[in-house]
């Protein structure tokens, strides 16, 4: 597990709305299927993607919202 501190105080439902909404537009359809939760600015992530690429996007996208004040990595790559 991997943690990353940023910034920004705003309420946990926002910040799960814009994470969500953000990873969401982005053009990777597995992003769709990831699980956020956040507890006061805390963000963690989990689910399984097809690359660390994409692992790696997913995490610079979630750092970008304004508000998470850490990020917890639980995603999991898939064995190929």
């Amino acid at each position: 597990m991997e943690s990353i501190t940023v910034g920004v105080a705003c309420s946990d439902q926002d910040i799960l709305r814009r994470v969500t909404c953000y990873l969401s537009t982005r053009h990777f359809p597995a992003f769709r299927e990831l699980d956020v939760e956040v507890d006061r600015g805390i963000v963690t992530v989990s689910g399984v993607l097809p690359s660390y690429y994409e692992k790696q996007v997913a995490l610079n996208t979630c750092q970008r919202v304004a508000g998470v004040i850490e990020l917890v990595d639980d995603i999991l790559v898939e064995e190929q």
